[in-house]
């Protein structure tokens, strides 16, 4: 008796930035959103609360692994060849703008939440049952992303505080494709937020 409705790409990351616009104050603000999931990676691009760009590109954290880390380790040629993908297929895109002026970037779904807890257990706070709102600039992504990166399989990623075991299989290339984002888009910090597609379908509801 339930009723699936499937939507599009596009239409996922219209839902993604109504999830984040209710869970952040950037209805004033320039900001890139983006949302890494399985299958995808949603771009979008919002001035004071008004969608630019909504895109949805086909590289998600299982599906670059399944592709360039198979048993889930990593090496330098697959993280070399997994980059250049990243690249190609975010610019194949002619609708995502790189040149574009942001106050900041919002993160939300798995890779952006693990770094956030990486931090939390490295500066050794109390760690928060909830991490919305939490910021963390570009020297610290790449110290995560070198740390992480240097740990050739899952069971070394796992030792670290903040990785889910369900997670470290996949974190690589997650990783990957925030660090080629960062780079395209000139990105100096980046704010998580936890309301996504799920909170967004909410909302969209609520609001129609």
């Amino acid at each position: 008796g339930i009723k699936v409705e499937t939507i599009e790409g596009t239409e996922e990351a219209k839902l993604i930035f109504l999830g984040m616009k209710n869970s952040l104050p950037i209805n004033d603000k320039a900001v890139l959103g983006i949302d890494i999931g399985g299958g995808s990676t949603e771009f979008i691009y919002g001035v004071n609360g008004s969608s630019v760009f909504t895109e949805s590109v086909k590289i998600g954290a299982v599906r670059l692994s399944k592709k360039f880390f198979p048993d889930f380790i990593i090496t330098d040629s697959a993280v070399k060849q997994c980059n250049e993908y990243v690249e190609q297929h975010i610019r194949m895109n002619s609708k995502i703008q790189t040149n574009i002026k942001i106050d900041f970037a919002v993160g939300s779904s798995g890779t952006v939440d693990t770094i956030c807890l990486i931090k939390q257990f490295q500066k050794g706070a109390h760690i928060k049952p909830r991490l919305n709102g939490y910021t963390f600039d570009k020297s610290e992504f790449d110290e995560i992303y070198s740390l992480v990166m240097n740990l050739k399989n899952p069971d070394e990623r796992m030792k670290v505080p903040g990785i889910e075991s369900k997670r470290a299989d996949i974190i690589p290339a997650g990783l990957i494709i925030l660090k080629k984002t960062f780079e395209l888009f000139n990105i100096e910090k980046m704010v998580l937020s936890e309301y996504a597609l799920r909170e967004g379908v909410v909302y969209d509801l609520i609001n129609n």
